[in-house]
């Protein structure tokens, strides 16, 4: 998998303890949670599926085997949708 970025015309709100993404102008909204804002963070930057992966295992302090499978599901969906490409 190439580096994921934010896909284009892709707008975002944060809130106190969410964070609001859609496809501009006609969705999907999604609400995610802390974990997902990780994901979305690390995305504004530009990262490998790799980098995204050890630095959330080294966040939360989990084997990155354990992270990966719910990683590349929402990687997957993320990008499906448009609101993350790769580059």
């Amino acid at each position: 998998m190439a580096d994921l970025v934010i896909g284009e015309r892709v707008g975002w709100v944060c809130t106190d303890d969410t964070l609001y993404v859609a496809k501009l102008p006609d969705g999907p909204l999604m609400a995610m949670n802390e974990t997902a804002a990780a994901i979305w963070g690390a995305c504004q930057a530009g990262t490998s599926r790799e980098g995204l992966i050890r630095d959330l295992a080294a966040h939360y302090d989990m084997p990155p085997s354990e992270l990966a499978p719910e990683v590349d599901r929402f990687v997957v969906e993320l990008l499906a949708v448009g609101i993350l490409r790769e580059r």
